[in-house]
């Protein structure tokens, strides 16, 4: 999960590194333009995708407690069927 989150922090940096260098660049034409963009809608989508996996996991994360207390009960069930 850590690995997720730093790699989210890095992707973060290098889209604002870009859209700044974008912003404050002025670009002598309009094909590094389009080069600093693509590489910004790129990074863009890489981060968002780890985002929203780094939410998934987490999601699953947080249903663990339950799943254990019904893998107990269940236990306790069969423990008294066997039993």
């Amino acid at each position: 999960m850590l690995n997720y989150v730093l790699m989210l922090v890095f992707l973060t940096l290098a889209y604002q590194d870009i859209a700044g260098t974008l912003a404050t660049e002025e670009a002598e034409d309009a094909a590094q333009a389009a080069k600093l963009r693509s590489a910004l809608e790129s990074v863009d989508h890489k981060r968002r995708k780890v985002l929203c996996f780094t939410l998934e996991v987490e999601q699953k994360i947080l249903e663990l407690p339950v799943l254990i207390r019904s893998m107990v009960n269940y236990t306790k069930i069969a423990w008294k069927v066997l039993t």
